[in-house]
């Protein structure tokens, strides 16, 4: 299977979902993830001005939640922190 045309959301109602591809998918959602994370907590401590304050918090709020949905998926699908490690670093190589 290949990345370009991979669809998470179609993949995850096949009864015979790939692990693999599912854990794939979890792990490069994660990192991303994580990024905006750390984008956002940046912004937030740089700005003073109320209205931009709450947005950032309201989208790092968001974040947390996606990832708290991800360690979830982790725990079902015996996803390795490891392996996610592995998978990120690899891309930034």
């Amino acid at each position: 299977m290949q990345n370009a045309t991979y669809d998470p959301k179609t993949c995850i109602n096949l009864p015979c979902l790939c692990r693999q591809a599912f854990q794939h998918y979890v792990a490069q959602d994660a990192f991303f993830l994580k990024a905006f994370a750390q984008a956002y907590a940046l912004a937030l401590s740089q700005t003073q001005v109320p209205e931009e304050r709450s947005t950032l918090q309201a989208l790092l709020n968001g974040v947390d939640a996606e990832l708290d949905l991800h360690k979830g998926y982790a725990k079902v699908t015996v996803l390795s922190p490891t392996a996610s490690t592995n998978y990120t670093q690899q891309i930034w190589s």
